[in-house]
């Protein structure tokens, strides 16, 4: 199968309560095998994950939901910041297991994947049987993230702010 391919797997689209168009692939997981919800990094999309589905997850019987995160590929991209909060895209993957009969899943997530993939069992720890986070650590939550705070102290330290774009 060629690499970024996911046409063996069904393609859908669920547009969630908070009125966003989520794109995503599944395959269903056969016997007592666990899902897998997979969360890309930048700049990818969902397609990231077609070496390890076609290869080794689906072979396997591993369940699997890869979608195209908010603001990327086939899903929605609102131009709101406040959209991408942790707390409320966690929610927006929740409904997509909820459309999917889903009551856990192991979470996994590459490089800004992982954050969400952490997030979303830390919002939701019943859901999450497992984390598996590829390139990034596991970064506990701090409360309030005050970007204006993060550009000045890292504007001391590295002579610009990380998020000065």
């Amino acid at each position: 199968m060629a690499a970024m391919d996911l046409s063996k797997l069904t393609k859908k689209t669920l547009e969630v309560s908070r009125g966003f168009n989520y794109t995503y692939y599944t395959s269903p997981a056969q016997g007592s095998k666990p899902t897998l919800i997979l969360f890309h990094g930048w700049p990818d999309t969902a397609k990231l994950w077609a070496g390890l589905i076609n290869d080794y997850l689906v072979p396997h019987g591993y369940g699997v939901v890869a979608l195209d995160c908010l603001g990327y590929g086939g899903t929605s991209k609102p131009t709101n910041l406040n959209a991408y909060a942790w707390n409320h895209m966690t929610a927006d993957a929740i409904e997509i297991l909820d459309a999917e009969k889903l009551s856990t899943v192991i979470s996994v997530g590459h490089d800004w994947g992982s954050a969400m993939c952490q997030r979303l069992y830390n919002f939701y720890p019943s859901r999450v049987s497992g984390m598996i986070v590829i390139n990034v650590g596991y970064i506990p939550p701090t409360g309030n993230f005050d970007l204006d705070t993060v550009n000045k102290v890292t504007r001391e330290a590295y002579g610009h702010g990380i998020y000065e774009y």
